[in-house]
């Protein structure tokens, strides 16, 4: 198990006492808690130290009372990107966990997960448990003493071990339809996402942004636009997703001008609007991706340099970096050999803290798992 497991306490003002008392009974046991009021140096922005931590954290712990229930704000920001977080896991995984602090209603976003009563006698006991079990089972399935691209095909085994018994379970098709997609499988890929999404309610339009990305990949701007079309996405930084999808579509459908306004603005300006944008790397590898296949190939390496999408957490960076390697999206700048030695270069030098193979050397290792299969 991990020594110092990261946990972020999420709570309402009022509660700062009881949670402070949570926060010191975790420290005690050799967790690494973090509150803002404990956590946030002077002179640092609060949102994006808040932001960082969750990103960053192991566990979000939600701490729920009569308090927090009524609560509008950043405490529902908070949950939101958590819950964000939490679609990117496996089904299994331990992550957010509510904690009543009192007995009090659930709100409904959470009512999914089983919450621990923290003023029932065995509460603190059962929240202890939780997230050594978390800990034991991510351990297990990221087999962390394996390379980073062998860990992705070893969950991959088991994601798709899991598809076998259990066809009908929404989360984890999705989560195989994730790793296929980004290991350069955009029809097995599109084909998860879809059943996924008749599996299983999307109000949030977290799957559909998968099925687009899949489709978009594959040419069809048809299924895209009637996609867009279909109203309301509320995931974070919808807004920014909306316009590269929809220059992404202008330009496979041969306007010329359909990336102008998002190279000036993201590439140009250096920043993608607003500043404090929640998920950079995300945002601009997806713009890479699209500059990339529509044939924008110097903007395309321009949005990859900005991305950072090395800086993210080991397990999501390397899956991400695979993305890099491997998309077909990306393949016109593995074919220029300017491009090639440049994007060479700039992964090598990034991958100290992931357990990936040079560039070259992991484009060939992922060609040849495509082959066995």
């Amino acid at each position: 198990m991990k020594a110092m497991a990261q946990v972020f306490l999420s709570y309402a003002r009022e509660d700062e006492e009881k949670v402070k008392n949570l926060h010191q009974k975790l420290s005690r046991l050799g967790f690494k808690p973090w509150m803002d009021k404990n956590d946030i140096l002077p002179g640092e922005k609060w949102k994006s130290s808040i932001q960082k931590a969750i990103q960053c954290s192991d566990f979000f712990l939600v701490c729920l009372s009569a308090n927090s229930f009524s609560k509008r704000g950043f405490l529902q920001k908070e949950i939101k990107d958590a819950l964000d977080i939490w679609q990117e896991m496996l089904d299994s995984d331990i992550y957010l966990i509510p904690v009543r602090l009192e007995d009090c209603e659930v709100p409904e976003n959470l009512r999914d997960f089983q919450w621990v009563n923290l003023f029932e006698e065995d509460g603190w006991i059962r929240l202890v448990k939780a997230i050594q079990v978390g800990m034991e089972r991510r351990a297990k399935v990221s087999a962390s003493e394996l390379p980073g691209l062998e860990r992705i095909f070893s969950q991959i085994q088991q994601l798709e071990e899991r598809y076998q018994t259990q066809p009908e379970n929404a989360d984890n098709r999705m989560q195989l339809g994730k790793h296929l997609f980004l290991l350069g499988n955009s029809e097995s890929a599109l084909e998860h996402f879809l059943a996924a999404a008749k599996l299983k309610p999307d109000p949030r339009g977290i799957g559909k942004g998968w099925i687009i990305l899949a489709s978009l990949t594959l040419g069809d701007t048809k299924t895209v636009k009637q996609i867009l079309n279909e109203g309301d996405f509320q995931y974070r930084d919808w807004d920014y997703y909306k316009l590269i999808y929809e220059s992404w579509c202008s330009a496979l459908d041969g306007s010329s001008n359909a990336w102008e306004a998002l190279i000036s603005r993201c590439l140009e300006g250096k920043k993608f609007p607003p500043l404090d944008i929640h998920s950079p790397p995300y945002v601009y590898l997806e713009l890479a991706a699209g500059l990339a296949a529509t044939d924008q190939i110097n903007q395309a390496w321009k949005a990859i340099d900005l991305s950072e999408v090395y800086r993210l957490p080991p397990l999501d960076g390397e899956l991400y970096m695979c993305g890099l390697a491997s998309m077909p999206t990306f393949d016109k700048l593995h074919e220029d050999s300017k491009y090639r030695a440049i994007l060479e270069d700039w992964f090598d030098s990034h991958i100290n803290h992931l357990k990936l193979y040079p560039l070259k050397e992991l484009r060939a290792k992922i060609a040849e798992w495509h082959n066995r299969r």
